[in-house]
C-alpha cells in the first residue's frame, strides 16, 4: 500500500523504476492515490518519482548521498549533465541510477520523467498504426534516432524491419490478458437448447412447460375462495391516560428538535 511505496521511495531519494514496486501500486486505494498525488508524487507506466527531486540540486544531493552509503570516496560522475539521457555505465550497479533520477532502458540511463514522456508519445504514435523513430521522437530523450530503437524495444514496442526501414508497434505479448468470459456466453456460443414453447391450445401454467421465469397462481390458505376479501380485525382502542400517573405530566412537555 501507500505506506510500503514511501519506504521505498525513502530509500532510493525519491525515484524508482515501477516493475519494483508493482504489488504496492497495485494494492493503492482511491484515497491513498489522491493522498499522493497530492504530495506531488508520479506513478508513470515505467517508474515512480517525484518531479520535485529532480531538479540539479536535488539530483546532487541524491548522488552525494549514495557515494556516502556505498563508501565511494568520490561520487560517480552524474549520467547526465544538461541532457536527459547517457549511454549506460553497466560499472555501476543499478541502484546508483534510481537514486540519480533515471531509469535503465536500452544501454541508456534516461531521466525517469523523460522515459515517462517518450513512452506515452510513442503509444500515441502507435495508436495511429506503425511509426519510425524520427529525430523529433529522438530528442525527447536527447540522443540520436539511430539509438532509439533499443529503447523502444524497452518500453514494450516490436521493431520490424522492411525495405531497409524500422518501424515500431506494441509488443501484443506485453498486452494484459482479456477476462474470462461468462459461462452464459460460452453456452450461447456452443449452441445451448432453448426451453421448448407450450403446444397451442394447452392450458399449462409457463413455469412448468417452458422452464421461464415465473411463479405458480397462489393457492387460498383454509380453503378461501379464489377473489374473495381478506377481512382484517380492527384494531383496539387505546385506554384513556390515566391523570394520576406519574407520567402524565410528559404528556404536556414540547421537546424542541
Amino acid at each position: 500500500g501507500g505506506r510500503g511505496l514511501a519506504y521505498q521511495l525513502k530509500e532510493t531519494l525519491g525515484s524508482l523504476p515501477r516493475f519494483r514496486v508493482a504489488d504496492q501500486v497495485r494494492a493503492l486505494g482511491p484515497a491513498e492515490r489522491s493522498a499522493l498525488a497530492g504530495a506531488g508524487l508520479r506513478i508513470g507506466l515505467h517508474a515512480v518519482y517525484l518531479p520535485a527531486l529532480l531538479k540539479p540540486e536535488a539530483l546532487r544531493l541524491r548522488r552525494l548521498l549514495w557515494s556516502v552509503h556505498h563508501d565511494f570516496d568520490d561520487p560517480p560522475p552524474a549520467p547526465f549533465d544538461g541532457v536527459a539521457s547517457a549511454p549506460l555505465d553497466t560499472a555501476l550497479p543499478e541502484s546508483f541510477f534510481a537514486t540519480v533520477g533515471c531509469v535503465a532502458l536500452g544501454g541508456r540511463a534516461i531521466r525517469v520523467d523523460r522515459a515517462e514522456k517518450l513512452a506515452e508519445e510513442a503509444r500515441r504514435l502507435a495508436g495511429q498504426g506503425p511509426f519510425v523513430a524520427t529525430p523529433l521522437l529522438a530528442a525527447t530523450v536527447d540522443c540520436e534516432a539511430e539509438a532509439l530503437g533499443p529503447v523502444l524495444c524497452a518500453l514494450g514496442f516490436r521493431g520490424r524491419t522492411e525495405q531497409d526501414i524500422e518501424t515500431f508497434s506494441p509488443n501484443r505479448s506485453n498486452r494484459p490478458s482479456r477476462p474470462p468470459r461468462s459461462r452464459g456466453g460460452a453456452a450461447k456460443r456452443a449452441g445451448a437448447v432453448r426451453p421448448a414453447k407450450p403446444e397451442a391450445g394447452r392450458n399449462v401454467p409457463a413455469t412448468v412447460e417452458s422452464g421461464r421465469a415465473g411463479s405458480a397462481p397462489a393457492v387460498p390458505k383454509n380453503g378461501a375462495k379464489a377473489g374473495a376479501k381478506t377481512k382484517h380485525r380492527p384494531r383496539p382502542s387505546r385506554p384513556a391516560a390515566d391523570p394520576d400517573s406519574p407520567f402524565a405530566v410528559l404528556r404536556g412537555m414540547k421537546f424542541g428538535r
